[in-house]
Parts: C-alpha cells; structure tokens; sequence
C-alpha cells in the first residue's frame, strides 16, 4: 500500500504506518509522483484519491502506469467548487481509467461484511475515536480544516 497522504497533515504520516502502510511518501518531502513510479517500477496500477483537493487528486492521476486506473471517491472543496484540472494528453497517451465512486453499492454489502466475518477487513482500525451527539459539530469543524485523520464514528448512546 502507498499512502500520499495530504501535504499538510503530519499526523496522517502516522495514520497511514499504524493503519498498515507497507510504503509512506511525504509529499512535502519529496516529489509523490516521481516517488511513486520509482517505488513502483513504472507507475501504480491503481490510485485513489479520498481528500478531493486539487493537488492529491492530479498527482494520484499522474502516478499512474500505461492503462492504469484512478478512482476519486474524495469531493472538492469550495476553493474547486467540483472542478479539477487534470492532464487529458497524459490520461490519453497512457489509456487511463477514472472513475468516481460515492459509498459503497448495497448489493455489496454482504462481501464487505463476509470480509469483515472473515479478518480480511478491519474497518474498526481507521476508527480514530468516538463521540456522542454534543461532539459532532466539532468534527464538522475539523473536516473543514482538514485537521483530523481516520473516521470517527458517532456513538448516539453516548451522553453528553
């Protein structure tokens, strides 16, 4: 798994090691594109994008190998307000795939859960905490800043 984790969170660096990461690129560090087709001989076969802003959604495409595929599944800020340029010659010239994916489909949901039964996923390791009701304004409030990494799940049995 390679992460390109969002240029300005260092704490995502460590969400991506604990949740697994087998290779972590810090994009402030280094180029994450050429540090992917390096680390991958060529490109990755598959990338996603789950932030939505411009630049991890152009260097997820542009890390791609011949014939690979992206798939976005973070939405744009209001500084994109739902546009991002992309490089078309290079999606055309290597036959990439986009793809743009919004939950997961319900006929789906038993393999995910068979996964789960299984150990095979563990959707519980990128929960980052919990809160009740009182707390989910501030989570609001941290999405928008980008301040937060893993999921946090809303517990309603929690009292305030």
């Amino acid at each position: 798994m390679v992460c390109l984790p969002c240029p300005f969170l260092d704490h995502a660096l460590e969400a991506a090691r604990k949740a697994g990461a087998e290779h972590i690129i810090d994009a402030r560090a280094q180029d994450p594109v050429e540090a992917i087709r390096e680390l991958t001989k060529g490109g990755a076969p598959v990338s996603i994008d789950a932030l939505g802003i411009a630049e991890t959604c152009v260097n997820s495409v542009r890390s791609l190998r011949k014939r690979g595929r992206h798939v976005q599944i973070g939405h744009t800020t209001r500084a994109e307000a739902g546009y991002v340029p992309l490089p078309i010659d290079e999606i055309l010239l290597n036959e990439l795939e986009l793809y743009g994916a919004f939950g997961i489909q319900g006929q789906r949901y038993g393999t995910m859960l068979a996964m789960c039964e299984a150990g095979t996923l563990d959707p519980g390791a990128l929960v980052s905490r919990t809160v009740g009701l009182d707390g989910v304004t501030g989570v609001l409030e941290d999405m928008g800043r980008y301040d937060m990494t893993g999921i946090v799940a809303i517990d309603f049995k929690l009292d305030a």
